[in-house]
């Protein structure tokens, strides 16, 4: 009989779904458990791993090694603007997890009055004193959230994954959200088409750092109940369909990895996403989802 504990969301019972060892970095041989829930189906890392920092070595986190250098790195993310702005041309923007901060610069530069939260020493450095963007230093994002402050705009780029507390975490965003406010989310999506035909080598379980890997519809309700509403939903965006592409490179050298040199299992996986590309783009079929709340506004 699997063992069975409860949700960490809805406190329903969940069973075992996967045993995993870090497939993607390989920072050790250590099993980590995924569970599913009965109820909401979230698919969860339990228990978390006690000494969690340990799976985001220096290593983890690119760096460049000039501000030019850096500013070629923003092409690849200037889609992040556009749909910001298609919903707040400027105004007061909240960054979660920003890392070396490529969004984070592209939404100054586009006139976003911006601060940002993140746990790495180097990536802080980098935001406040190359990029001069206000950063709080913390992993425990929940508490860190300015409480004199209200955001027109935040952000959680593939970053709601990472958080052993996403929940408190999302409940404490909420609050900080100006009324008629936006909150937007990117993540990993549990209905892919790759993870239902590759299931425990999917690349992007990438255990043990995606601690809790969320149906949309999940995220939907819980912001529904808290006085936001979904407004844009989306897996064909730049980003999504770049992640589709990962996904294949990384699973199929998680898969064929004992056959073949990586340099040939990433070609393999770059032409099976071209095959393949026709039913991933498929709406809600692609690796990750970009999701946009609006807070209500108060009421006269």
């Amino acid at each position: 009989m699997d063992t069975q504990i409860l949700c960490p969301q809805c406190k329903s019972i969940s069973s075992q779904k996967f045993n995993l060892k870090d497939l993607n970095k390989k920072i050790d041989d250590d099993c980590f458990t995924y569970y599913e829930c009965h109820k909401c189906r979230l698919l969860f890392v339990y228990p978390i791993p006690e000494n969690l920092s340990k799976y985001y070595p220096p290593a983890y986190y690119p760096f460049s090694s000039s501000l030019k250098e850096f500013e070629k790195l923003c092409e690849g993310e200037k889609y992040k603007i556009d749909i910001v702005q298609n919903f707040l041309k400027k105004g007061s923007l909240l960054e979660i997890g920003p890392a070396m901060g490529v969004f984070a610069y592209l939404a100054k530069q586009a006139g976003f009055d911006v601060e940002t939260i993140e746990m790495d020493e180097k990536c802080c450095q980098f935001l406040s004193q190359t990029l001069n963007i206000p950063t709080i230093r913390s992993d425990d994002i929940a508490t860190a959230i300015p409480s004199n402050r209200s955001y027109q705009i935040i952000t959680l780029w593939h970053v709601v994954e990472h958080l052993p507390n996403p929940w408190q975490v999302l409940d404490r965003l909420v609050g900080a959200l100006a009324p008629g406010g936006f909150l937007l989310l990117a993540a990993p999506n549990p209905h892919a088409f790759q993870f239902k035909l590759l299931r425990s080598f999917w690349a992007h379980l990438d255990a043990p750092r995606h601690l809790e890997i969320i149906p949309p519809e999940l995220l939907i309700e819980f912001l529904k109940d808290r006085g936001c509403n979904i407004v844009f939903r989306t897996t064909k965006d730049r980003g999504a369909l770049g992640w589709n592409v990962f996904g294949w490179k990384h699973s199929l050298s998680h898969l064929l990895g004992s056959v073949f040199s990586p340099k040939i299992t990433h070609q393999i996986g770059r032409i099976t996403s071209f095959l393949l590309r026709p039913i991933e783009r498929k709406e809600g079929w692609g690796s990750a989802y970009t999701l946009v709340f609006q807070k209500y506004p108060v009421s006269n």
